[in-house]
């Protein structure tokens, strides 16, 4: 059953960074293309070619850890507003009719694993791109305290009922049709959050949501600021 999940979890997030790859292919091979954008093409390709490569790798290494206990998080100085960055555009690349809004406050850097982040903050927008109002964008608010940095998605939309918001968290967890919309892919595994959560509790985080009529659906991420490693110097 573990290694099922482990299957399902790698063939879900594999889906975003491959989109990134097959958009930017696209857009290369277009005779109009203007060749100014190859360097942010070429980003591209790699922050997602990298984020495959640490998929695999965790593949390769089932056998030493077992998804119940954890994800492996290598720690290295990270800057949460550039994994945000990175996050948005693979997001565009999934979901290019949603309008994702990003703003930041205060020093967000700190000791974190930027490969496992961005597959945090990826599934995060993807599932507010899914269920949120096409009519409004998501908003990506990202601040930062003494002791925490604190990263808010909110999309407009159907407000999610208490039971949701419950077990939205565990694995292969699907809405019941009072809580989905007609947005939601029908192949989806229900992975993304459980997926959000993991990487979150292995920083030493947590991932909360609020959901109301009122003010739309709010995931919050919570991550302490550990400086176990220095800044690039």
């Amino acid at each position: 059953q573990a290694r099922e999940l482990f299957l399902a979890v790698l063939g879900h997030d594999l889906r975003a960074p491959l989109a990134t790859v097959a958009l930017s292919g696209e857009m290369l091979a277009r005779s109009e293309f203007d060749a100014k954008h190859v360097p942010e093409l070429a980003q591209r390709i790699q922050r997602s070619a990298r984020l495959m490569k640490s998929m695999v790798e965790d593949l390769l290494g089932y056998t030493r850890t077992q998804l119940g206990k954890g994800l492996p998080i290598t720690h290295n100085w990270c800057d949460i507003s550039e994994v945000l960055d990175g996050a948005i555009a693979d997001a565009t690349a999934t979901h290019p009719g949603t309008r994702f809004e990003l703003q930041t406050t205060g020093e967000l850097a700190a000791c974190y694993d930027g490969t496992r982040l961005h597959q945090l903050f990826v599934n995060l927008l993807v599932n507010a791109a899914q269920y949120g109002a096409k009519s409004h964008p998501v908003e990506i608010a990202a601040t930062a305290s003494e002791d925490w940095n604190c990263v808010r998605v909110t999309n407009q939309g159907t407000a999610m009922s208490e039971a949701a918001m419950r077990s939205i968290f565990e694995p292969l967890v699907q809405l019941s049709e009072d809580d989905a919309t007609d947005t939601r892919p029908k192949t989806s595994l229900g992975l993304g959050l459980f997926i959000a959560r993991e990487i979150a509790e292995g920083h030493g985080g947590k991932v909360t949501v609020r959901s109301d009529d009122t003010h739309g659906t709010t995931f919050t991420v919570e991550l302490p600021r550990e400086f176990g490693c220095r800044p690039p110097q």
